[in-house]
């Protein structure tokens, strides 16, 4: 499945891409948040208000939904995001070293 098959709701992907662009988050990469630190996932969970919690009494590192690397598959289904899509965006927050902002103009224009 390619990800021109998705449609996230326009209630969601709004805030999810104002929060990614408000400079309220701090970018970090493979946790959906470490510290002060979220992936672009993170900022959906958050964006979503999933359910938070301290990670093996490491209070640095936060899991949504139980989940602390990779978006809970209810989350993701919830959101409209398929396995391409999630892949891609893993991709470019962690490994191509793309910020926040184009993150963003990526969901805009694909999800």
């Amino acid at each position: 499945m390619s990800t021109s098959n998705i449609v996230m709701s326009p209630e969601l992907k709004s805030p999810w891409v104002t929060a990614l662009r408000s400079g309220e988050y701090q970018q970090g990469k493979r946790n959906l948040c470490r510290g002060a630190f979220y992936c672009c996932l993170g900022v959906l969970c958050e964006v979503m208000e999933a359910n938070r919690s301290v990670f093996d009494g490491n209070d640095e590192v936060i899991a949504f939904e139980g989940y602390i690397g990779h978006l809970h598959p209810r989350l993701a289904q919830e959101a409209g995001i398929n396995d391409d899509a999630l892949n891609q965006l893993m991709r470019m927050n962690d490994s191509q070293g793309k910020r926040f902002s184009e993150i963003a103009d990526w969901i805009e224009a694909n999800l």
